[in-house]
């Protein structure tokens, strides 16, 4: 859902005569008009989820370290992109979109946190051996 989202987002910024963004804005970061850092930001958090997405589909030829390394972006991905929201956002500093950015990030980092506490289920498994 969230690539559609994206897909959707992006797609509507590029027939926005407001964001002015061509099809190398979308993919190499910092070159666009407007806001160009922040605009940058959005293009890094993009090109790092198709870098997921791509080896989520061509899982079986990269083995599975290769694939663990980039599925790790994800976890740069989502920073980068709140930041984009609220850099290049035209309501990024008003109180309700602080509010839920607030919100947002210790949901993220309370569930990061349980991934890499010692109870949970993938990281049990793995220091006593059983793995599927």
């Amino acid at each position: 859902m969230a690539v559609i989202f994206l897909v959707f987002h992006v797609g509507s910024l590029m027939l926005d005569s407001f964001a002015r963004l061509n099809p190398v804005d979308v993919v190499v970061p910092f070159l666009g008009s407007y806001k160009p850092f922040w605009q940058g930001l959005g293009t890094v958090a993009l090109d790092l989820l198709a870098a997921v997405v791509l080896t989520s589909m061509f899982r079986q030829r990269l083995g599975q370290r290769g694939f663990r390394l980039v599925h790790w972006l994800s976890y740069a991905m989502w920073p980068v992109a709140v930041a984009h929201s609220l850099g290049n956002g035209s309501d990024g500093t008003s109180a309700p979109v602080i509010a839920a950015t607030v919100v947002s990030v210790v949901a993220v980092l309370a569930a990061v946190a349980w991934r890499v506490s010692a109870g949970f289920l993938e990281t049990a498994k793995l220091r006593t051996g059983r793995l599927p």
